[in-house]
Parts: structure tokens; C-alpha cells; sequence
């Protein structure tokens, strides 16, 4: 930097002094020569207390680095840009940005050192809770699986998060996503479908979520969702679009898990014909499985289930035992097994047996009761048969041995006489 001409240097020392940013000048060896308004606000000290004395206006930590700094490379450069802690008048630090430049006179030699200077303090905490922030963000996204992206449909450019790089497959450094990518990794089953709705042909009301599968470089399949906004202009032409995408192949594993381990525990209560239940005393609400609705001749959906109207489909005669043997285990916390027949719709019986178990909250009263409904109609009816067969044998049997007996007492008198 110039030194300005003699005749405009009043001037200019007016502006100097008068601008709201802080402006420092030292000569040659550091010492202060100029103290602008500025600095005096910014660090406290009024002109008269500093010009004339060694500047020292950065942190004591900071010092020995700064001064180097303003050292060779300073001379060598003609200018320099330092980040540091300074310290005002009252001893409070401050996070300052310093913007140097040399001073030269009309012959080229250096004769000082202008120096523009800011308090960053403010700036810098937004930073870091910003880099704060974007950390948190990256944390959540890997443990969650779920990455974000940009696309700008006027320069056709696509933005990826690092963990929509890792979600398909590739690093993050350096890796420059473009929609080719995507559509190479899509699997070949959904990849007509993805490319619909990724595509020229975008316009309002196309899909915001959708779920696909791709296969990554290294041949892992994976199943992914994308949730998305749409921007588009008065003419109905995109202009960008930006979600995330969520990796979900473990929650479709499990899900396909417990389809599969319902569809069999289904398929076991029909073959053996037992149901289960669960009742939750608070809200007097019955759930029932599949099974137990067959056993009981309804529909799902035709009523939703109570206690009350669970008891209408006991028999008559068997209804008060039923109810003193469900009070028993409510009042009581006891657990319960009891036979009863059941008039279904169709007006045919069925027998069947309930077996419970209660589960209490902390001050003892039951709060749920879950348990297992079987019909044992057949086997009923098996034993009752066996019985009566077994009771005609037995009477059979029986008039057998008078009959043998009759006949051994005729022989016998016949003999003795």
C-alpha cells in the first residue's frame, strides 16, 4: 500500500479516523502511529493512551505466532490475513479477524503497517454451531441411514449428502453424483418405475414417496424410500426437487419376517383350532386373532370386540360359571382355565377352553388379560362316543355273564338229577 501525497494525507486521516471499522497503523518496528475511532470503540483505548506504544492488541498465546506472521512473509507478500484472540482494555478477550497491509514510501521502502480489523466473535460462534450442527446432522443421518440431495433442474446438477454417497454404495471424497448413477443401480425390476419419476417428464402432483430397490457396486442389494418436495414454475416445469432417502432394507426384512411368522402362527391356530386374545381391562376392548373369530362363527370387522360381547356368544347354562371364573381373575389377579359352550350365529355349539394369564400394574390390579380360546368340540364328542361305546360294552358284558350263568346253573341241575 502507497503512503498517500502530502497534501491529501489530512484528508485522509480524517476519513481514517472517522470510519466506523477499526483501523490501526504502526511504523516500521510495530510501534502505533495511528488510532482510529473505530479502535477505540472496538478495544477501549482512546488514541492518547496508545499511540506511541508497541502494539499488542493480540492474545498473549497469540503473540509470538502473529509476530512471525508479520515477520518475512509480511514483507514478502505485502499483506496478510490473521484470525486471533485479542484483548481489550478491560481484559476481555474477543475473536478478531485482521486484515494487513504494508505501508510503503514514494521510494518503495516499507516504512509501516496499516492494519483492518473486526470482531468475529459473533460470526465465529455461528460457525461453529453450525459445523456443530452439520456434525450432529452427519451423525444422525449414518446411524439412521438417511441421507438428503438436491437437484436444480436449470443447471441439471444433483447435490448428495455423504450418507445418500455411503446409502449407494460409494465414498464420499471427490465422488460427483449424476442421475446416470442413480438409474445404473436401481434394480432392473424397478427401474422403469424410478425412471418415471425421475425423469424430463416430472410435472405437479407426481409421486412425493416412493420405495425402490438398487444393487450397489460391490452387488448388495438394498431396498431404499425417498420422501421429496417438487418446485415448479407458473408453466408447471420443474426447477428443483430435494428429499432424502432412507435405507428401509431391514425394516422390509422385518416386516417380510413377521408376515411370514403371522401367516404361520395363522395357518397352526386353524390346523389346531386355537385362537388367542388379548384384553385390555382399562378400555374394555377385546383383540382377537383370526382364529378366534372363526371359532366363534363371526367376521372381522362385523362388531368390535367386548367383554360383554364376547360373554353373549356363552350358552346359557354355561354363562354364570364363565363370568364367576373371568370376575375371579380379575378381582384376584389369578390365572384360569375353565370349558364352556358357545352358541355361534348359525345357532350350531361349539365347546371350547380358555386358558388366561393376568398381567398387574404396580399397586396390583390387573391392567391386561391375555390368553388362548380352543375348540374342542370334536374331541368332546370323540370322548362321549368312547364313553357310551365303552358303557354299551360294558352292559353287553354284563348281560353276557347272566346269560353264561343261567345256562352253567341249568347244566348243573340237569347233571344232578
Amino acid at each position: 500500500m502507497n503512503h498517500p501525497s502530502d497534501q491529501n494525507a489530512d484528508d485522509w486521516g480524517v476519513i481514517v479516523d472517522n470510519l466506523h471499522e477499526s483501523i490501526i497503523v504502526t511504523d516500521v518496528e510495530g510501534y502505533i502511529v495511528k488510532w482510529n475511532k473505530g479502535a477505540e470503540r472496538l478495544f477501549g483505548y482512546t488514541a492518547e493512551e496508545v499511540i506511541g506504544r508497541h502494539c499488542e492488541i493480540c492474545h498473549e498465546r497469540d503473540r509470538e505466532a502473529v509476530d512471525l506472521e508479520l515477520g518475512p512473509p509480511m514483507r514478502r507478500d505485502g499483506r496478510l490475513e490473521v484470525f486471533s484472540k485479542m484483548v481489550r482494555k478491560s481484559g476481555e478477550t474477543f475473536d478478531g479477524h485482521m486484515l494487513a497491509s504494508v505501508i510503503k514510501d514514494r521510494d518503495g521502502t516499507i516504512t509501516g503497517m496499516v492494519g483492518y480489523i473486526l470482531d468475529v466473535t459473533r460470526r465465529k460462534q455461528v460457525e461453529d454451531e453450525l459445523r456443530i450442527s452439520e456434525a450432529r446432522l452427519a451423525d444422525a443421518q449414518r446411524i439412521g441411514h438417511l441421507g438428503n440431495w438436491e437437484y436444480d433442474a436449470s443447471r441439471d446438477t444433483l447435490w448428495w449428502s455423504d450418507e445418500t454417497c455411503r446409502i449407494l454404495g460409494f465414498e464420499p471424497d471427490g465422488f460427483v453424483p449424476e442421475i446416470s448413477i442413480l438409474h445404473e443401480l436401481v434394480h432392473p425390476g424397478d427401474r422403469d418405475f424410478v425412471r418415471r419419476l425421475t425423469g424430463g417428464n416430472l410435472r405437479p402432483g407426481s409421486e412425493l414417496s416412493y420405495e425402490y430397490r438398487i444393487i450397489r457396486p460391490d452387488g448388495a442389494i438394498r431396498t431404499l424410500q425417498t420422501n421429496r418436495e417438487l418446485s415448479f414454475d407458473d408453466d408447471g416445469k420443474l426447477l428443483s426437487a430435494s428429499g432424502t432417502v432412507h435405507d428401509i432394507t431391514e425394516r422390509k426384512q422385518a416386516e417380510a419376517d413377521l408376515r411370514k411368522s403371522e401367516y404361520l402362527l395363522s395357518e397352526s391356530q386353524k390346523l389346531a383350532h386355537v385362537g388367542n386374545w388379548e384384553y385390555e381391562v382399562g378400555n374394555n376392548t377385546l383383540h382377537w386373532s383370526d382364529e378366534t373369530y372363526r371359532l366363534l362363527g363371526v367376521e372381522r370387522g362385523d362388531s368390535e370386540p367386548t367383554l360383554d360381547y364376547f360373554i353373549g356368544f356363552i350358552h346359557p347354562d354355561d354363562r354364570k360359571r364363565a363370568e364367576a371364573e373371568l370376575d375371579r381373575a380379575l378381582t384376584e389377579a389369578h390365572p384360569f382355565s375353565f370349558e364352556h359352550r358357545v352358541v355361534r350365529r348359525d345357532g350350531s355349539e361349539r365347546i371350547l377352553i380358555e386358558r388366561g394369564q393376568v398381567t398387574c400394574n404396580a399397586q396390583r390390579k390387573v391392567v391386561r388379560v391375555f390368553g388362548t380360546v380352543q375348540d374342542v368340540t370334536e374331541m368332546r364328542l370323540a370322548q362321549r362316543a368312547l364313553q357310551e361305546s365303552h358303557d354299551d360294552l360294558e352292559q353287553k358284558v354284563e348281560q353276557r355273564s347272566r346269560e353264561l350263568a343261567a345256562t352253567v346253573r341249568t347244566l348243573v341241575e340237569g347233571v344232578i338229577t
